[in-house]
């Protein structure tokens, strides 16, 4: 449940617009306040930037950076950073109580490709830690895309849980891989799973996802607890 009590605004001499406001999430209190314009840039959706931070009780977010051409999703640089001490409440709304634990510390950052954007992320969501880079050559159509992505946590089948992957194992994990798109064709590259003392890989590529067929798929697993990925 959202409920905005008020947001003002107001434009300086050069049109940047200074915002503030207040309300209510899940009865937590929010509140925003920041700038973002010129306003004449915003209307022409180019050439504008912004520095906003909101509060959602000791949930602290803060998006800053520049926008060249917001319809075609160039120049775009942004730099966000989102803090809170209890991750067990975001857990609560997945719909998994109990299932994160600790703080939230995440950092974020968009930056010029050339062609499209670049991305990266880290940080730690409640004992999970997550590392993603790689860039997008043509956002508007996600294509083009390369991203190398890990996660390792205290417990796989938590993870799972959050994921929505039934069948995993307890137990501290680690998970590593490489993502490809381009032309419809989606490549993986040596995803690989370790878990206790086994260690799951999988190379793939699929040529009209979401319909998985004429795909290949090759998995290896190997280890001393293979048994480890019997419920998969």
């Amino acid at each position: 449940r959202l409920e905005i009590v008020s947001l003002e605004q107001k434009a300086d001499a050069a049109g940047f617009l200074e915002l503030r406001g207040e309300g209510v999430f899940e009865d937590r209190p929010i509140s925003v306040e920041g700038g973002i314009g010129p306003f004449g840039a915003l209307l022409a959706a180019r050439d504008f930037r912004h520095d906003l931070e909101i509060t959602i009780g000791d949930t602290r977010v803060r998006g800053r950076g520049s926008v060249g051409d917001l319809s075609e999703l160039e120049d775009v640089e942004l730099v966000l950073e989102i803090h809170e001490p209890d991750a067990g409440f975001y857990a609560e709304l997945l719909g998994v109580p109990g299932a994160l634990s600790g703080s939230i510390d995440l950092e974020a950052a968009l930056s010029p490709n050339r062609p499209g954007i670049r991305a990266e992320a880290s940080g730690n969501v409640g004992g999970f830690d997550l590392a993603l880079t790689g860039h997008v050559e043509q956002p508007l159509e996600l294509n083009g895309v390369e991203m190398e992505v890990h996660l390792a946590g205290p417990d796989l089948a938590v993870a799972g849980e959050i994921l929505q992957v039934p069948g995993l194992p307890a137990g501290p994990f680690d998970v590593a891989g490489g993502l490809r798109r381009s032309s419809g064709t989606v490549v993986i590259r040596k995803a690989m799973l370790k878990a206790g003392g086994a260690e799951l890989t999988i190379d793939a590529e699929f040529a009209s996802l979401p319909d998985p067929d004429g795909g290949t798929v090759l998995v290896k697993l190997r280890g001393s607890d293979l048994g480890r990925f019997n419920g998969l």
